[in-house]
């Protein structure tokens, strides 16, 4: 039986077809009414939510690919990327966050990228002793190694992060 028709089943015998109900009563079903509409409800918005992040998804992962929605490989490829586990994805965004700390003292103490072959030696020795005061200082060490977040971290503020676009919008 569905839902809808229970309801009215359950409401047809407490309004005098079956039996007779106290208030207790009417105000229980009209609690699981209510309980039972606020989780439509929410559901409802979940798909909703759920279908906009994999749109704003697809359309970035094909500018990404410069592709076309039409070619079945993205499609396919796209498709296996959501469906990896939330932990290798969280892993995913742990890992890029640590890159993106890396690339920065890089950027910030002014490292060469290029190859240490193919610049001179003066540069090279420049550049050491910027990694070398860039260890000393414990922050820009973990950042230089990639220790700056953990899954832990990531996962804690994604989710602050989740819940509180969830609160501003849907709330």
């Amino acid at each position: 039986m569905k839902i809808n028709k229970a309801i009215k089943k359950i409401l047809w015998r407490v309004t005098g077809n079956g039996w007779t109900a106290t208030e207790d009563d009417i105000t229980a079903i009209n609690s699981i009414i209510d309980y039972i509409n606020m989780e439509n409800a929410s559901q409802a918005l979940n798909y909703e939510l759920e279908f906009k992040l994999y749109v704003i998804s697809f359309m970035d992962s094909l500018i990404i690919q410069n592709t076309s929605v039409f070619d079945p490989i993205h499609q396919k490829e796209f498709h296996k990327r959501i469906a990896r586990s939330k932990e290798c994805i969280i892993d995913d965004l742990r890992k890029l966050l640590n890159d993106i700390a890396q690339n920065q003292i890089i950027v910030d103490r002014d490292i060469s990228t290029e190859h240490p072959m193919t610049v001179s030696d003066e540069i090279n020795k420049k550049d050491l002793i910027k990694l070398n005061d860039a260890i000393k200082n414990p922050i820009e060490k973990a950042m230089l190694f990639g220790d700056v977040w953990s899954f832990k971290q990531v996962i804690i503020n994604m989710t602050k992060m989740y819940n509180q676009f969830k609160e501003d919008y849907y709330d």
